[in-house]
Parts: C-alpha cells; sequence; structure tokens
C-alpha cells in the first residue's frame, strides 16, 4: 500500500493505492480470477502455476463493493438476495465464513474491502467470478488492474 500525505502529515483522502500479489497461484484459481477481469477469456486454461498481482485504487475498492452488494443481492432474486443482504446490512445476520462476496458488500471502507480480499487469497477466485457474473453490469471486468505471469 502507498499514498501520499498531506501537510498535516495524514494521508490524503483517495490518494491510497493497494496491490495484492498472489505467487504461485493454482492453474485453476488462476483461471477464475483471470475471468473476473478479462471476461472476453472466460474459463481461459493456464499451464501450471501462475502469479497472479491485483491493484486497486480506493475507488477500485469501493467500487468492488458495489460489485459484491449487486451479486449478493441478485443471487435468488429480491426473495433470497435482496433480504439477505438487508439482514447482513442490519446486522441480523453474519456472512457465511467462507463468502468473500458477502464480506466485501457489508464492508464500510477500502480498508475493509482490502482486507477481506487479502484474507482469502486464491480461495476467493470463484466469489471474484460471481462478483462478474451477478451484478447489474454482468460480464464486465471487475474493477482494478490485474496481471498475470506463469510462475514457471
Amino acid at each position: 500500500m502507498k499514498f501520499q500525505l498531506g501537510a498535516d502529515g495524514k494521508p490524503l483522502t483517495d490518494s491510497t493505492e493497494w496491490t495484492l500479489v498472489l505467487p504461485n497461484t493454482s492453474d485453476v484459481a488462476a483461471s477464475y480470477f483471470n475471468s473476473s477481469y478479462r471476461p472476453g477469456e472466460l474459463n481461459k486454461k493456464f499451464d501450471g502455476e501462475q502469479h497472479l498481482q491485483f491493484e486497486f485504487t480506493d475507488k477500485d475498492l469501493m467500487s468492488l463493493r458495489d460489485r459484491a452488494r449487486e451479486s449478493v443481492g441478485n443471487l435468488g432474486g429480491d426473495e433470497h438476495g435482496g433480504e439477505r443482504l438487508k439482514d447482513l446490512d442490519a446486522g441480523r445476520i453474519t456472512p457465511f465464513p467462507n463468502d468473500l462476496t458477502e464480506q466485501i458488500a457489508i464492508a464500510k471502507t477500502p480498508d475493509e474491502v482490502f482486507a477481506a480480499i487479502s484474507r482469502s487469497g486464491q480461495a476467493g477466485c470463484e466469489d471474484f467470478v460471481t462478483m462478474m457474473m451477478w451484478g447489474d453490469q454482468r460480464n464486465t471486468a471487475l474493477p482494478g488492474t490485474f496481471q498475470i505471469k506463469d510462475a514457471g
């Protein structure tokens, strides 16, 4: 993470750049992440492990949160997804432990979004595809920058 400091010595609003590196990611997880950022390459096959790098601004992370909220709200329609999102927001229920989409959906700050992504590592790959496919902006790349390089 890097950011600019203001004259008061505090980080300037919206100046933070976040980077997450997932080295030696399995070919299957790499394919999921790749599909999330390059929907035209859905289910692309990779030969062996891959190094992945994600870069986000504060705005990207909050846009990813918006995509997660859309995804949770759209899955199962209003009766299921819409109600689940309302219950999550109200604190009546908590996100499923392994559901990165729900964890991101209730995040209030870019720090919380990034923390959820960082904790999940490559295990969050299916949730990234879910956010890409089930949000209101279906089949469009998720916010942020994504790079992939063969680990071999």
